[in-house]
C-alpha cells in the first residue's frame, strides 16, 4: 500500500476509524472552507510515507510479540 500511495502521489489520509481522526471535524471543515483553502484531509506525500512506516513497525512489533521472530 505504502508503494502504491507514493506512485500514485497520494497526499490524503483517510480511515475508517473517525473517532479517532477527526475525520467528522475534517469533514465539516473541508465542508466549511473558502476558495484556495487546503482541504483538511490533504496532509501532504511526506505525511503518508511516515504514515505507511508506522503501520509498517506497528504490524512488524505484533509479529514479533506474536511469535517472537
Amino acid at each position: 500500500m505504502a508503494k502504491a500511495a507514493a506512485d500514485y502521489g497520494a497526499t490524503a489520509l483517510l480511515s475508517n476509524h473517525t473517532e479517532f481522526d477527526d475525520a467528522v471535524f475534517k469533514a465539516h471543515a473541508a465542508d466549511d472552507r473558502r476558495n484556495g483553502e487546503r482541504n483538511p484531509f490533504d496532509v501532504g506525500a511526506d505525511a503518508v510515507a511516515r504514515y505507511f512506516a508506522v503501520v509498517d513497525a506497528c504490524a512488524t512489533a505484533a509479529k514479533i510479540r506474536a511469535t517472537g521472530k
